[in-house]
């Protein structure tokens, strides 16, 4: 049996707004944990099949997800959820979003977790 990695899907601001959805797990940045790049991406088929938007294109912005195969598996040689060289558990780097960024690693099992961990 292959082992996992943690592969990086990262959600394009297409059209000037993001798609979210905390009950499936749909957010700016999603790791799924799988065998392969592939998998990973039939698995964000599978989360989204019913998140209105999940196939938005624009004609300026281009495609709603960067899903590149060949650098989905580059990326996830890091063997953790990280998002520029930061594992997401010790934060989610801001940027334009002003501090509503965030992200959802969907492990292989099931179980989806969102980060940055809310406190009650």
């Amino acid at each position: 049996m292959t082992t996992t990695m943690f592969y990086y899907i990262s959600q394009n601001n297409a059209g000037g707004y993001w798609i979210t959805n905390d009950n499936v797990g749909i957010g700016a940045h999603i790791f799924i944990q799988a065998h392969t790049a592939e998998e990973a991406i039939a698995t964000l088929e599978k989360i989204g099949e019913d998140v209105i938007g999940l196939h938005d294109y624009c004609n300026c912005c281009g495609e709603r997800w960067f899903l590149d195969a060949e650098d989905m598996e580059e990326y996830a040689k890091s063997g953790y959820p990280q998002i520029r060289d930061t594992h997401i558990e010790e934060g989610v780097p801001k940027s334009y979003m002003k501090n509503k960024e965030f992200a959802f690693v969907h492990y292989i099992d099931g179980t989806i977790e969102k980060y940055p961990k809310e406190t009650p």
